[in-house]
């Protein structure tokens, strides 16, 4: 989310599931960053595998805890299928 990182908003992330990396936390979703790669450690990744999800969710807290969004880009995985 561009909108946290670009116009000074703070906001709190959190994700089902554990980070398949340490580097791959839900702060990633939200850190401004538009890499695709999980290379440049940009990605938001849970280990589907050890924790046996069967769906999963992204969440966000901002403050202030009242702003509108108009719209939202998710930038999904470049090695994704």
């Amino acid at each position: 989310m561009n909108l946290v990182h670009f116009h000074g908003y703070r906001a709190v992330a959190a994700m089902s599931g554990t980070p398949h990396n340490a580097a791959w936390t839900a702060d990633k979703a939200i850190d401004g960053n538009t890499s695709q790669s999980y290379l440049s450690n940009s990605c938001a990744i849970s280990n589907i595998y050890t924790d046996k999800l069967k769906s999963s969710y992204l969440k966000m807290w901002f403050k202030p805890s009242t702003i509108n969004i108009a719209y939202i880009e998710i930038y999904f995985r470049s090695e994704s299928k």
